[in-house]
């Protein structure tokens, strides 16, 4: 939000205005990239587990309420997080790094209220559920 908060500063302050794509990052990232990132950055001990697309969808696994950030490239949803956002670039979009993103994410995360409950991502208890199933497959 602090990247697109600043370009959208500097077009106003630039008197510029026009139809912007705006996503990112600026070149593309995997899924994969984006966890082991977050990994490292976290100093977390995770595993990760790949479940086939086939398997999510059989298991009723929403993408982008259930897992967060994932959209399958297959389907209606193919190419969904890829738009060309060289305009925006040219007119002076940055992107903060993954690392910083991450980092700044985690922060804000540690200053909710406890109790606080995410309305997105699995349960635990689902995503245990899901991973015993993956398990025995």
């Amino acid at each position: 939000m602090r990247d697109l908060a600043d370009f959208i500063i500097s077009l106003i302050a630039n008197d510029m205005s026009g139809v912007f794509n705006v996503t990112g990052p600026e070149t593309p990232l995997s899924f994969g990239a984006l966890l082991d990132t977050c990994k490292i950055v976290s100093g977390s001990d995770a595993k990760f587990v790949w479940a086939p697309l086939e398997f999510l969808e059989q298991n009723n696994v929403a993408p982008w309420s259930d897992l967060p950030a994932w959209v399958p490239n297959a389907g209606e949803d193919a190419g969904f997080s890829r738009v060309d956002v060289s305009k925006a670039v040219k007119a002076g979009l940055t992107y903060s790094s993954l690392a910083t993103t991450i980092k700044d994410t985690l922060e804000w995360a540690s200053e909710r209220p406890a109790g606080y409950e995410m309305k997105a991502g699995l349960k635990p208890e689902r995503e245990k559920e899901l991973l015993e199933l993956l398990r025995v497959r």
